[in-house]
């Protein structure tokens, strides 16, 4: 199949007409008009779900339906074999390696999978994301009620990337989203394997009411290693914590949440908090009295961490999208 840019190429060479794609916010998707002149007119075409426009000369305004019809039906192609492809590979199937590169060649040099959970307006968060990363290199199409896209994005990290997607999503759909991810892919049984991994972290940090609802699997592993914990242990655990732990108002959770994400550095846990050292020491003591265990040692802390997680795991059974 071929990509976006020849598949452009070779209608103007079918067509004999010269045009460029601009997107809705007038970013170039692609160019063959030379500068001159020459009078212009513009029409929209359907691109994938959302609106892309045409720029042309003025002469050739009698084949604007033409130019319209061809160039949506090479798109809708285009599309559809892509996500059949996709598809495919999320579902396990098996898929020729050489047409998997053939339609995201940009895997030869890595590429990142995000999964993105959102409650409403799949197709228009679906189309702000077509916007935002209009070029040949990224793909985003809905599958089982999630959104994956697929893509490059080499100029930042992955971190900075879900954080740049789910801004522009709560920016322009006033609605909460959650977005996971696993790493770099560079073939189809890379992109099943870090499909399944995000799905994990997006459970996973929905189990524990992770605040940045941004889940990269590669720092949850401590987090997953506690959910394998038998039920029967977990019972006991519990048993044993929820008392003291139900005690604790929302200043205190926060204190604790604060406090493992900082690595039990007390210093650090401070200034996060904007609290002075000693109402820091004056709430790990209180804990301390309360459960018996201090998060200053780190036997101590190991356990108590695993305690509050399951804790938050059976508080947050509601809290999910």
């Amino acid at each position: 199949m071929k990509d976006f840019t020849e598949s452009l190429l070779e209608t103007v060479r079918e067509t004999g007409v010269y045009f460029d794609l601009v997107s809705q916010e007038g970013n170039i998707l692609f160019k063959s008009l030379e500068d001159n002149d020459e009078k212009l007119i513009k029409f929209p075409v359907a691109f994938k779900y959302s609106v892309i426009y045409v720029i042309l000369p003025k002469k050739y305004e009698i084949l604007t339906s033409l130019l319209k019809y061809t160039l949506e039906s090479k798109f809708k192609d285009m599309n559809t074999r892509k996500e059949e492809i996709l598809y495919s590979i999320l579902s396990g199937d098996i898929v020729s390696p050489d047409e998997v590169l053939c339609n995201f060649p940009f895997l030869k040099h890595g590429a990142l999978l995000f999964l993105i959970k959102i409650r409403e307006n799949k197709e228009e968060a679906l189309a702000i994301l077509n916007e935002l990363y209009g070029e040949e290199d990224v793909f985003s199409t809905i599958y089982k009620g999630n959104i994956i896209i697929l893509g490059k994005f080499e100029d930042e990290t992955e971190d900075e990337t879900a954080n740049s997607i789910r801004d522009s999503l709560v920016t322009n759909l006033y609605s909460n989203c959650k977005i996971s991810y696993c790493g770099r892919v560079f073939n189809e049984k890379e992109i099943l394997n870090n499909y399944e991994k995000s799905k994990r972290a997006m459970y996973i940090g929905e189990c524990f009411g992770i605040k940045e609802e941004i889940y990269s699997y590669n720092s949850l592993i401590f987090e997953d290693i506690i959910l394998e914990v038998k039920d029967e242990k977990k019972k006991e655990i519990l048993e044993y914590f929820t008392f003291g732990l139900n005690k604790f108002d929302g200043d205190m959770i926060n204190t604790i949440d604060k406090f493992i994400k900082c690595d039990l550095n007390i210093s650090e846990t401070s200034k996060a908090l904007y609290i002075h050292r000693n109402t820091l020491i004056y709430r790990l003591d209180k804990i301390y009295k309360e459960t018996g265990y201090d998060l200053r040692k780190f036997k101590d802390a190991s356990v108590f961490i695993t305690a509050f997680l399951l804790w938050k795991g059976e508080k947050n059974k509601d809290n999910r999208l």
